[in-house]
């Protein structure tokens, strides 16, 4: 029964809430949050048997490599929306250099989400995690390929298939490859 998980993890979350909002409110005592820009973000999900296992940071499904990003600041200077467009972590510096107004470094790996322009579905996201064995994962178009140490490579349609229940790999070769 996953019940227990997820209390405890319901209650780090609400821990870690609340830690989040100490800060906060330390930072709008001294004066200084109206000039703040605030970033929030994970570095991975939780697994509660969605494929079989409970676990973080190991497997590369999408319960774990989706986290919450939220930028927060000043009206004028950050936009106010909700956005589903892929990002990551390497993306969170050249977006807060772009806010205030600098250039991006041509060696950063990331791009500004916010900046205008641009084609965050057709960007091609790349992750990888190496614990008790490797997987090197890329997210393209809907579509994502897992490549396995263990010789269990994966192609998913997530448009179609967001649970990833469905291995197409021998079924789409030709996407897969591409």
């Amino acid at each position: 029964d996953p019940l227990p998980l997820h209390n405890r993890y319901r209650n780090s979350i609400h821990y870690v809430d609340s830690l989040v909002g100490k800060v906060l409110a330390e930072v709008q005592e001294r004066g200084l949050l109206e000039n703040s820009v605030v970033v929030i973000t994970g570095d991975h999900g939780q697994e509660f048997f969605e494929h079989g296992r409970v676990t973080h940071g190991q497997l590369m499904h999408q319960e774990v490599l989706q986290v919450p990003l939220l930028i927060a600041g000043p009206a004028d200077l950050v936009p106010r929306r909700t956005d589903d467009r892929p990002v990551q972590q390497v993306d969170i510096a050249p977006t807060l250099l772009g806010l205030l107004g600098f250039p991006v470094h041509p060696n950063f790996q990331g791009h500004d989400v916010l900046a205008a322009g641009g084609d965050a579905y057709g960007r091609k996201l790349f992750m990888a995690t190496q614990q008790l064995f490797h997987q090197n994962v890329l997210v393209w178009r809907n579509h994502k390929y897992v490549m396995d140490s263990r010789g269990e490579d994966a192609f998913y349609d997530l448009a179609a298939d967001p649970g990833e229940a469905r291995n197409l790999l021998s079924a789409h070769p030709a996407a897969a490859a591409e």
